[in-house]
């Protein structure tokens, strides 16, 4: 349906006879407005008999809203609906690539009370959530944005109050600095007097000395001035003593000061009093899922084990090995993650199996879940008690939780918000992302390592070969037991498709097995002829229908495209 707000509609068939009329109705089936005139034939004839019909000022107000018609690979119109790939196809794709497909519907009987169905209720309840997530997101950003505000002026009032320390501190040494200078000082003055009295006192001396020697000259005779010479030399000898005495070891006193060099290195690296940074915090914000898949449901036949087909994809030889698989996981991005316990990292490949890069850990990770398109949860068994949440695009941990998880955690498994974890030796527990225990189950986890969630069930695996399916106020709803899937060092890993259908690897048996949801009925999908030599791990991505399983120590690791 094209954008029609802005522009007046006129009646197709009349434009066909080159004749202007304005429109009265507009068919959505046939995508044209149609006069009065005109609109009695196409209401009689059969073809059209059923088409939907509304005013044309009711179609004007409606904003834009594309709905195609004709497929985008052949050019002709959409006929039949695949419940199986949840696709709407055309006659030429049911030749090409769903001829296999059993259950294809008419689109007619497909659509069949489409618009007073659930699933289109279903739908806008959806968006209402959809708008309830981002309605509270708008809330805590403007509460957010009052906290830095308040932030602001706390930091202002912290350099202020820093300020005042520094300088109040410095005023105290440089007060006790110069009181320092001025008793120095004032002691180098009174030693200088001293010293120089002792010079003033030694000079009257000689010059008095000096003045006799005058008298000598013009009072006495000659014998009484050789007398009292011969006297005076023996004095002036005695004072040159002293004199040269007084002159060598004369103090010559520097008043000096020396930077404390302690407080120089400080200067030179105390640039600023502080730094004010922005500190990204995880958000307190759950989003409210939304049941998207609903829809479909509701037109859906069952995803059989008998009907799944596996196309090998890509096969990955991994670039360490001798390695330790112990889980894998398949990125929104369709990027591959494997974690290695052998380099304790988590080691991201692409499609087509050319290694990307290494992100390192702080253990040996056991198990790993999706957060979101950029976060990972990890656990580590029998190493870290916690869950590290490891930022896929800055390749870094960037929070963990540890104050409610005292116990080892194996196996976890991410739903709407909630953190389901295989906790030794508690049960499972089932925890928020902040890490507050929601509630647990009690469960016989003495064998018990790996989980996996869906909507409405459980699901977990025991050494012994056992796979238990539990509801989620953890009554059991069925088991399901093979001597192909016992374990020796951990029990098998699973993990489910969008039809709940099981899918876990027998580490000894060499099998990759596909169980039914309700646990009566199993298919083997892969043995040894196909690669598998002690699989131990193995993830199925809803998104984009794609299977991947790896092998423990031999580094083979292969990708399949799903088929039903």
């Amino acid at each position: 349906m094209a954008d029609s707000s802005e522009e007046t509609i006129y009646c197709g068939p009349c434009e066909y006879e080159n004749v202007t009329t304005v429109a009265e109705r507009w068919c959505s089936d046939c995508e044209e407005g149609y006069c009065n005139k005109c609109l009695r034939p196409h209401k009689a004839a059969k073809i059209s008999r059923h088409h939907h019909l509304v005013p044309v000022s009711e179609y004007q107000r409606v904003d834009q809203l594309t709905v195609p018609q004709v497929c985008q690979v052949h050019q002709k119109m959409f006929e039949y609906f695949c419940p199986g790939h949840d696709s709407v196809i055309c006659i030429l794709c049911v030749q090409s690539e769903h001829s296999k497909c059993q259950d294809l519907l008419s689109l007619q009987n497909a659509a069949k009370g489409t618009k007073t169905s659930t699933a289109l209720n279903d739908l806008e309840q959806n968006i209402d959530n959809l708008l309830e997530n981002i309605e509270n997101g708008i809330k805590i950003q403007d509460e957010n944005l009052s906290s830095i505000l308040e932030s602001e002026k706390s930091i202002k009032i912290a350099v202020k109050a820093k300020h005042d320390e520094i300088r109040q501190y410095f005023e105290r040494l440089n007060e006790e600095t110069l009181t320092e200078l001025k008793t120095k000082y004032g002691h180098c003055q009174q030693e200088m007097s001293s010293s120089k009295g002792t010079f003033v006192k030694k000079q009257t001396q000689l010059r008095n000395m000096k003045d006799q020697i005058l008298q000598m000259k013009t009072c006495l005779s000659n014998i009484q001035a050789f007398v009292g010479m011969k006297t005076m030399i023996g004095s002036v000898n005695e004072e040159k003593a002293v004199v040269k005495s007084l002159v060598t070891d004369m103090p010559s006193l520097v008043l000096k000061f020396e930077p404390n060099l302690n407080i120089h290195i400080s200067k030179e690296n105390i640039e600023k009093y502080g730094t004010t940074s922005i500190a990204t915090a995880a958000s307190c914000a759950l989003f409210v899922e939304p049941k998207v898949e609903q829809a479909q449901f509701k037109i859906t036949s069952v995803k059989s084990v008998e009907s799944i087909q596996l196309k090998l994809k890509t096969v990955i030889n991994l670039k360490y090995s001798p390695c330790m698989i112990t889980s894998c996981l398949i990125l929104p991005n369709r990027q591959i993650m494997i974690l290695d316990q052998t380099k304790k990292c988590l080691m991201i490949y692409n499609e087509d199996g050319s290694h990307d890069r290494d992100i390192a850990v702080s253990d040996n990770p056991f198990d790993a879940t999706i957060i979101d398109r950029h976060t990972v949860a990890v656990t580590y068994a029998y190493g870290k008690k916690q869950i590290s949440f490891v930022d896929i695009k800055s390749d870094r941990i960037e929070r963990t939780i540890e104050n409610s998880v005292k116990k080892w955690c194996w196996g976890i498994s991410h739903n709407n918000g909630e953190l389901f974890v295989v906790s030794y030796d508690e049960g499972i527990n089932v925890v928020d992302l902040s890490g507050c225990i929601i509630k647990k189950f009690t469960v016989d986890v003495e064998n018990t390592f790996d989980i996996v969630t869906t909507s409405e069930n459980v699901i977990y695996t025991e050494t012994s070969g056992n796979i238990f399916c539990l509801d989620t106020s953890g009554s059991q709803i069925w088991k399901f037991s093979s001597s192909k899937l016992l374990h020796s060092s951990s029990s098998a890993r699973i993990t489910t498709d969008e039809g709940d259908n099981v899918y876990v690897v027998g580490e000894q048996s060499n099998v990759l097995i596909a169980v039914s949801k309700d646990g009566m009925t199993q298919k083997v999908l892969l043995t040894e002829q196909d690669g598998l030599k002690e699989p131990k791990a193995v993830y199925y991505s809803k998104e984009h229908k794609l299977l991947l399983i790896c092998n423990k120590q031999n580094g083979h690791v292969a990708l399949y495209d799903v088929r039903f």
